[in-house]
């Protein structure tokens, strides 16, 4: 497994977590259809919520959400509609991003308990293991997630609800 999916398998570990503290269940991971992937797929109540899981190392090429444009989003509509038609899913449907921005020094590969490695020069406390606290919301509502999560090692979780449009 190479650094990129390495950090792709951590940044959906830690949604799938996000989304269990929510309360989800989890209904699918990784469902492979003809023409693509759907990272993870919950139930918000009686949402069906497609979760497009984007994490990335340093703000070099911008924010992990930026890369949802509109050609994934369309991928992602057509993706979504199969799975809701593949479980006859007859309910509401959304698409959300998790979005995660790991610190530049995080890790570049998995110990064999599935924790980020840290890497030579960051000292051992620094790696990822995730403690989810939300960040201060000025506008709360208990009936939705927090917009934002920060680890204790920098690591930034960001929720966006309804993020394509359908």
């Amino acid at each position: 497994m190479n650094d990129r999916q390495t950090l792709g398998r951590r940044g959906e570990d830690l949604a799938a977590e996000h989304l269990a503290r929510l309360g989800w269940p989890l209904l699918a991971r990784n469902w492979r259809t003809r023409g693509g992937e759907l990272d993870l797929v919950a139930r918000d109540g009686e949402w069906l919520v497609v979760v497009e899981v984007r994490a990335r190392r340093g703000r070099r090429f911008g924010r992990p959400e930026e890369s949802v444009d509109a050609r994934k989003q369309r991928r992602l509509l057509q993706l979504a509609a199969r799975y809701v038609h593949s479980v006859g899913w007859r309910g509401g449907w959304r698409i959300d991003v998790v979005a995660i921005d790991f610190p530049p020094g995080a890790g570049r590969g998995l110990d064999s308990q599935g924790k980020l490695v840290p890497e030579p020069d960051t000292p051992e406390s620094d790696a990822l293991q995730p403690s989810l606290s939300p960040l201060p919301d000025p506008q709360p509502d208990p009936s939705r997630p927090p917009r934002e999560i920060l680890l204790p090692d920098g690591t930034r979780l960001r929720h966006l609800r309804h993020a394509v449009a359908l």
